[in-house]
Protein backbone atom coordinates (compact mmCIF):
# COMPACT_ATOMS: atom_id res chain seq x y z
CA UNK A 1 0.00 0.00 0.00
CA UNK A 2 1.69 3.32 -1.45
CA UNK A 3 2.03 5.96 1.80
CA UNK A 4 -0.43 8.89 0.04
CA UNK A 5 -3.19 8.08 -1.35
CA UNK A 6 -4.50 8.75 -4.36
CA UNK A 7 -7.05 11.59 -5.39
CA UNK A 8 -10.09 10.51 -4.95
CA UNK A 9 -12.62 12.78 -6.60
CA UNK A 10 -15.67 12.32 -4.42
CA UNK A 11 -18.63 14.61 -4.51
CA UNK A 12 -20.78 15.39 -2.25
CA UNK A 13 -24.05 13.83 -1.44
CA UNK A 14 -26.75 13.81 1.34
CA UNK A 15 -28.43 10.48 0.79
CA UNK A 16 -27.35 9.24 4.16
CA UNK A 17 -27.03 11.62 7.46
CA UNK A 18 -23.51 11.02 9.56
CA UNK A 19 -23.91 12.58 12.37
CA UNK A 20 -21.91 10.84 14.96
CA UNK A 21 -23.92 9.61 17.55
CA UNK A 22 -23.20 9.81 21.44
CA UNK A 23 -25.27 5.94 21.60
CA UNK A 24 -22.94 4.18 19.28
CA UNK A 25 -22.01 0.98 19.93
CA UNK A 26 -18.95 -1.11 19.13
CA UNK A 27 -19.05 -4.04 16.33
CA UNK A 28 -18.34 -7.46 16.75
CA UNK A 29 -14.99 -8.96 15.64
CA UNK A 30 -15.44 -11.33 12.16
CA UNK A 31 -12.18 -13.05 12.64
CA UNK A 32 -13.00 -15.06 15.78
CA UNK A 33 -10.94 -17.01 17.25
CA UNK A 34 -7.98 -14.18 16.93
CA UNK A 35 -5.24 -15.23 14.71
CA UNK A 36 -1.75 -14.50 15.19
CA UNK A 37 0.80 -13.56 12.74
CA UNK A 38 2.28 -17.55 12.93
CA UNK A 39 -1.43 -18.48 11.80
CA UNK A 40 -0.19 -17.35 8.61
CA UNK A 41 3.51 -17.70 8.09
CA UNK A 42 6.65 -18.93 9.76
CA UNK A 43 7.95 -15.97 11.91
CA UNK A 44 10.70 -17.88 12.68
CA UNK A 45 11.95 -18.03 9.32
CA UNK A 46 10.58 -14.45 8.35
CA UNK A 47 12.97 -13.02 11.12
CA UNK A 48 15.82 -14.23 9.06
CA UNK A 49 14.87 -11.90 6.73
CA UNK A 50 16.65 -8.47 7.05
CA UNK A 51 15.72 -6.83 4.15
CA UNK A 52 12.23 -5.79 4.85
CA UNK A 53 12.12 -5.77 0.93
CA UNK A 54 12.26 -9.41 0.62
CA UNK A 55 9.76 -10.04 3.96
CA UNK A 56 7.40 -7.57 2.11
CA UNK A 57 7.39 -10.37 -1.29
CA UNK A 58 7.07 -12.97 0.99
CA UNK A 59 4.18 -11.75 2.40
CA UNK A 60 2.61 -11.13 -0.92
CA UNK A 61 2.99 -14.57 -2.17
CA UNK A 62 0.63 -15.53 0.35
CA UNK A 63 -2.52 -12.91 -0.42
CA UNK A 64 -2.88 -13.84 -4.17
CA UNK A 65 -6.74 -15.21 -3.28
CA UNK A 66 -9.24 -12.17 -5.04
CA UNK A 67 -10.79 -11.59 -1.60
CA UNK A 68 -7.39 -10.79 0.41
CA UNK A 69 -5.49 -7.12 0.81
CA UNK A 70 -2.07 -6.91 2.12
CA UNK A 71 0.13 -4.17 2.60
CA UNK A 72 3.62 -3.74 4.93
CA UNK A 73 3.17 -0.43 6.91
CA UNK A 74 6.13 1.23 8.72
CA UNK A 75 6.31 1.00 11.85
CA UNK A 76 6.16 5.17 12.71
CA UNK A 77 3.31 5.54 10.45
CA UNK A 78 1.61 1.80 12.01
CA UNK A 79 2.10 3.18 15.75
CA UNK A 80 0.29 6.75 15.10
CA UNK A 81 -2.44 4.96 13.87
CA UNK A 82 -2.77 2.51 16.63
CA UNK A 83 -2.10 5.20 19.43
CA UNK A 84 -5.30 7.78 17.66
CA UNK A 85 -6.94 4.76 17.13
CA UNK A 86 -7.07 3.27 20.91
CA UNK A 87 -8.31 6.70 21.79
CA UNK A 88 -10.58 7.45 19.01
CA UNK A 89 -11.62 3.63 17.71
CA UNK A 90 -14.66 4.91 15.98
CA UNK A 91 -14.98 7.12 12.83
CA UNK A 92 -16.59 7.31 9.34
CA UNK A 93 -15.52 7.23 5.83
CA UNK A 94 -16.79 7.98 2.33
CA UNK A 95 -16.46 6.01 -0.78
CA UNK A 96 -17.41 7.90 -4.24
CA UNK A 97 -20.85 6.18 -6.02
CA UNK A 98 -21.93 7.34 -9.48
CA UNK A 99 -24.99 9.27 -7.45
CA UNK A 100 -22.46 10.89 -4.88
CA UNK A 101 -20.79 8.94 -1.65
CA UNK A 102 -21.50 6.29 0.30
CA UNK A 103 -20.66 6.41 3.85
CA UNK A 104 -18.92 3.42 5.89
CA UNK A 105 -17.88 3.36 9.76
CA UNK A 106 -15.09 1.79 10.86
CA UNK A 107 -13.86 0.73 14.15
CA UNK A 108 -10.35 -0.59 15.84
CA UNK A 109 -9.97 -3.24 18.04
CA UNK A 110 -7.16 -4.11 20.01
CA UNK A 111 -7.46 -8.19 20.80
CA UNK A 112 -3.74 -8.82 22.18
CA UNK A 113 -0.83 -7.08 22.69
CA UNK A 114 0.42 -7.42 19.13
CA UNK A 115 -2.48 -7.58 16.87
CA UNK A 116 -4.93 -4.82 15.98
CA UNK A 117 -7.96 -4.79 13.82
CA UNK A 118 -10.05 -2.93 11.96
CA UNK A 119 -13.39 -3.58 10.76
CA UNK A 120 -15.25 -1.82 8.04
CA UNK A 121 -19.05 -2.27 7.81
CA UNK A 122 -21.43 0.17 5.54
CA UNK A 123 -23.14 3.40 7.28
CA UNK A 124 -26.44 2.17 6.55
CA UNK A 125 -25.89 -1.60 7.93
CA UNK A 126 -24.34 -0.15 11.10
CA UNK A 127 -27.26 2.04 11.21
CA UNK A 128 -29.65 -1.34 10.67
CA UNK A 129 -27.97 -3.74 12.78
CA UNK A 130 -25.79 -1.69 15.26
CA UNK A 131 -24.09 -3.62 17.31
CA UNK A 132 -25.38 -6.93 14.82
CA UNK A 133 -23.81 -5.38 11.98
CA UNK A 134 -21.60 -7.93 10.07
CA UNK A 135 -18.40 -6.12 9.11
CA UNK A 136 -17.70 -6.80 4.95
CA UNK A 137 -13.62 -6.14 5.61
CA UNK A 138 -11.76 -6.70 8.62
CA UNK A 139 -8.12 -5.68 8.46
CA UNK A 140 -5.48 -7.10 11.00
CA UNK A 141 -1.98 -5.33 12.03
CA UNK A 142 1.03 -7.75 13.13
CA UNK A 143 3.10 -6.03 15.10
CA UNK A 144 6.20 -9.24 15.57
CA UNK A 145 8.49 -7.34 13.40
CA UNK A 146 7.56 -3.80 14.07
CA UNK A 147 10.90 -3.49 16.55
CA UNK A 148 13.57 -5.27 14.30
CA UNK A 149 12.61 -4.84 11.53
CA UNK A 150 10.74 -1.42 11.09
CA UNK A 151 7.40 -2.76 9.22
CA UNK A 152 4.08 -4.05 10.85
CA UNK A 153 2.71 -6.70 8.36
CA UNK A 154 -1.24 -5.75 7.10
CA UNK A 155 -3.84 -8.43 6.41
CA UNK A 156 -7.29 -7.95 5.41
CA UNK A 157 -9.75 -9.87 4.22
CA UNK A 158 -13.25 -9.52 3.27
CA UNK A 159 -16.38 -11.04 3.22
CA UNK A 160 -17.62 -13.50 0.92
CA UNK A 161 -21.05 -13.20 0.78
CA UNK A 162 -21.10 -9.59 0.65
CA UNK A 163 -21.55 -7.35 -2.17
CA UNK A 164 -20.82 -3.98 -0.54
CA UNK A 165 -17.41 -3.42 -1.57
CA UNK A 166 -15.32 -3.83 -4.30
CA UNK A 167 -11.48 -4.88 -3.57
CA UNK A 168 -10.68 -1.16 -4.68
CA UNK A 169 -13.19 0.42 -2.39
CA UNK A 170 -11.42 -2.15 0.21
CA UNK A 171 -8.36 -0.40 -0.86
CA UNK A 172 -9.12 3.21 -0.44
CA UNK A 173 -11.04 2.93 3.06
CA UNK A 174 -7.26 1.09 3.91
CA UNK A 175 -5.99 4.47 2.28
CA UNK A 176 -8.37 6.56 3.73
CA UNK A 177 -7.48 5.25 7.43
CA UNK A 178 -3.90 5.19 6.66
CA UNK A 179 -4.59 8.71 5.67
CA UNK A 180 -6.29 10.22 8.78
CA UNK A 181 -5.21 8.03 11.57
CA UNK A 182 -1.23 8.24 10.41
CA UNK A 183 -0.46 11.88 9.68
CA UNK A 184 2.05 13.12 11.31
CA UNK A 185 0.48 14.75 14.01
CA UNK A 186 3.11 17.60 14.42
CA UNK A 187 2.17 18.73 11.20
CA UNK A 188 -0.62 21.12 10.03
CA UNK A 189 -2.45 18.35 8.21
CA UNK A 190 -2.01 15.99 11.04
CA UNK A 191 -4.08 18.71 13.24
CA UNK A 192 -6.51 19.16 11.19
CA UNK A 193 -6.94 15.01 10.48
CA UNK A 194 -6.83 14.72 14.22
CA UNK A 195 -9.46 17.66 14.72
CA UNK A 196 -11.85 15.49 12.31
CA UNK A 197 -11.56 12.63 14.55
CA UNK A 198 -11.76 14.33 17.59
CA UNK A 199 -15.16 16.26 16.72
CA UNK A 200 -17.04 13.08 15.37
CA UNK A 201 -15.75 11.39 18.47
CA UNK A 202 -17.55 14.28 20.63
CA UNK A 203 -20.48 14.33 18.55
CA UNK A 204 -19.71 17.81 18.36
CA UNK A 205 -22.13 20.10 15.44
CA UNK A 206 -19.15 21.29 13.72
CA UNK A 207 -17.70 18.05 12.24
CA UNK A 208 -18.63 18.34 8.72
CA UNK A 209 -18.63 15.26 5.94
CA UNK A 210 -18.01 17.51 3.64
CA UNK A 211 -14.82 18.66 5.38
CA UNK A 212 -14.15 15.63 5.75
CA UNK A 213 -14.46 14.75 1.94
CA UNK A 214 -11.91 17.87 0.99
CA UNK A 215 -9.20 16.47 3.29
CA UNK A 216 -9.20 12.72 1.93
CA UNK A 217 -9.19 14.68 -1.43
CA UNK A 218 -5.79 16.48 -1.24
CA UNK A 219 -3.14 15.38 -2.95
CA UNK A 220 0.34 14.85 -1.28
Amino acid sequence: MDSAPARLGLRRSTSHPTSPSPTIKSVPPAVTPVKTLSSYVDVDKLRKHSDPKEIELIWRAGHTKESLLCAIIPTPIYRRMASLGRSHPMFILPLPRDTGVEMHFMEFKFPQPNVSHILFTSLLEYKTHGEFARPHTTIMHFEDLADEHGIVLMRGEMDSNSRVVSLDDARMLIMHVQKLYGSDPESERGRRRRKLIEEFAKGSETFDVNILMDELNRIE
